[in-house]
């Protein structure tokens, strides 16, 4: 398992399913390598649902 899925499995474990959903559609769409390259993504998804805290 790689430290993007590993991220991906701990956020759905603290009940943030549906971030992680966006966030695998990011990593699947753009191929992403790192990470820290998914901030902005999780930072957007927060921003418009009001639903998330970024810890």
């Amino acid at each position: 398992m790689t430290k993007e899925e590993q991220a991906l499995v701990e956020a759905y474990k603290k009940g943030m399913a549906d971030a992680c959903s966006v966030l695998l559609e990011t990593i699947r769409a753009k191929q992403i390598e790192n990470v820290a390259d998914l901030l902005p993504s999780l930072a957007y998804t927060e921003k418009q649902s009001g639903n998330y805290t970024i810890h």
